[in-house]
């Protein structure tokens, strides 16, 4: 399944093997065909956590709004993903829309949420909204 790279965590290497800049974009990323194919790779900014997840900065003049996010193909992360985004209509199903790459190392492009009131602007703070995410928390357990 995977022609580019090992599983991650991918990191920058120094040329005596040592991991060099832990900001850095690897060249896996930089170089995956459907990231250059898309213009993406160049848009690639900084990680969110270093080796497997990264912004992508599309507007020069807004803050990141989408991660990529490198998967791991010798687990059942592809595999869970895939299904999750197969039956995201499903009321029980709070998985994040997001579009999972198969062409070369698996990825999946997403929304960059930091804070809930990217969920719930309207009413971040309140308990009501604490609860909602709770439940749904048990509730995929």
């Amino acid at each position: 399944m995977s022609d580019i790279g090992p599983s991650p965590p991918w990191y920058v290497r120094n040329a005596d093997g040592t991991i060099g800049d832990p900001t850095a974009i690897p060249d896996g990323l930089l170089h995956h065909p459907v990231l250059e194919q898309r213009g993406l790779a160049s848009k690639l900014h900084t990680p969110l956590k270093a080796g497997c997840v990264y912004t992508l900065k599309t507007d020069p003049n807004t803050h990141p709004l989408h991660v990529v996010k490198i998967l791991d193909p010798n687990t059942e992360e592809v595999a869970i993903q895939d299904r999750l985004l197969h039956e995201i209509g499903r009321p029980n199903n709070h998985t994040v829309p997001a579009e999972m790459i198969f062409t070369g190392h698996p990825l999946l492009i997403m929304p960059k949420l930091d804070a809930v009131n990217c969920i719930y602007p309207q009413r971040p703070d309140s308990l009501s909204v604490f609860v909602d995410i709770m439940f749904q928390m048990v509730e995929v357990a």
